[in-house]
């Protein structure tokens, strides 16, 4: 097996899954043998935990941030891109630089508009995140990219994520550096699973203050390859109950929301709270059942929501996917030993998606380059 060129000896790297309000870290040393484990991890960090200051173990180690769907906003262009008046037979890196700006500029207020809207934030502070570009195709025939090709057009899809300016400030803090890896969570895992797993693909990842519901489809020129669309249902009102019921504090709250998931709490407790609980998970109910069947469709929750409250025969756990995805990359994880972010699937995408990441080629290079004056961040 061909070892990837950057695991010469044992790296450690900082997994930054983000979130609205909290935040889950990670940190892992993976060998050259590609052998995956865990040295430490915390769950439920406060925004403020990493936003504040700077953390030393995670300035030495190689960042790789996760943004989750409740904060992120992935859109999927395919592009059709037709030459102008050429003077050369072939494209030149140049001229395929300057066709994608133009084609994604035209676009770019308009999206940024939609994530503004959907992720419920002022545009000015609506920033592009990260950009990708990839899928090319010349004549119908895929390629890895277009230069030295000789066409009149050429086919590609451009993906753009958004999230907003203080979130990404936090995050840079954190690291105390501009060049860490970052993507879309709920896409990669979407994009991880897919490479094993026919298309549509859809996860309904459970937050607060609200849901997200994404669905990947197949490239067609009919429909947007990823989909987006917000659910009014926050795993906080599980424990926004207990706050109201016996008027105690959220802290509290958690408390007693743990005892009664871990099954601690007198039986005549349990059962008044679980009426409670059925009635306020009667709406998302509704909504998975509204969800499409067609294709597979995974789960992922904050909040972990003890089976005999919710019926989700229609929903997939993804990490074992992810796991097995892993697993075909030359990656061992012993899950004994490393429990934790091994029941995380959000990480286990993120993670996946650094090492499939085609970011470091010179099309993406130019890409992001050329889209800053857009809007988006600093890339170095």
């Amino acid at each position: 097996m061909r070892p990837f060129p950057f695991l010469q000896k044992n790296e450690r790297y900082c997994l930054l899954v983000v979130g609205r309000e909290r935040s889950t870290e990670t940190l892992l040393e993976i060998t050259p043998d590609r052998e995956i484990k865990e040295v430490r991890f915390r769950d439920n960090l406060k925004v403020g935990e990493f936003s504040h200051a700077t953390s030393r173990i995670s300035g030495s180690c190689k960042g790789i941030v996760g943004l989750h769907p409740g904060v992120a906003y992935s859109v999927s262009i395919p592009l059709e891109v037709k030459r102008g008046e050429s003077h050369n037979e072939q494209l030149s890196g140049p001229e395929v630089e300057n066709l994608l700006t133009k084609e994604v500029g035209q676009r770019f207020i308009q999206l940024r508009d939609e994530a503004s809207s959907s992720l419920g934030i002022d545009q000015i502070d609506t920033i592009l995140a990260d950009s990708r570009v990839g899928d090319f195709r010349v004549n119908g025939r895929r390629v890895v990219h277009p230069v030295g090709c000789v066409a009149q057009t050429f086919e590609a899809t451009t993906e753009l994520t958004f999230t907003s300016r203080n979130l990404y400030e936090g995050v840079k803090k954190y690291f105390d550096r501009h060049n860490f890896f970052l993507g879309d969570a709920g896409r990669a895992v979407l994009q991880a699973a897919a490479k094993d797993t026919p298309l549509p693909l859809g996860i309904l990842a459970l937050d607060y203050p609200q849901s997200v519901y994404l669905k990947l489809n197949k490239n067609t020129a009919k429909e947007a390859p990823l989909q987006r669309a917000n659910i009014s249902w926050s795993t906080n009102s599980l424990v926004d109950i207990i706050m109201t019921t016996w008027h105690v504090d959220r802290e509290a709250a958690e408390e007693i929301w743990i005892s009664y998931s871990n099954d601690e709490l007198p039986r005549t407790i349990k059962e008044f709270l679980e009426n409670k609980f059925l009635k306020t998970l009667q709406s998302l109910e509704k909504t998975i059942k509204k969800i499409p069947s067609r294709g597979h469709n995974f789960i992922t929750s904050s909040r972990t929501i003890p089976s005999d409250l919710l019926s989700l025969d229609k929903m997939i756990d993804p990490a074992p996917v992810l796991i097995e995805r892993l697993n075909k990359m030359g990656f061992t994880i012993n899950e004994e030993l490393e429990p934790n972010f091994t029941r995380f699937p959000l990480i286990l995408g993120v993670l996946e998606d650094y090492f499939s990441d085609r970011g470091h080629t010179d099309i993406n290079r130019w890409l992001r380059r050329r889209l800053h004056w857009l809007g988006s961040v600093e890339y170095n």
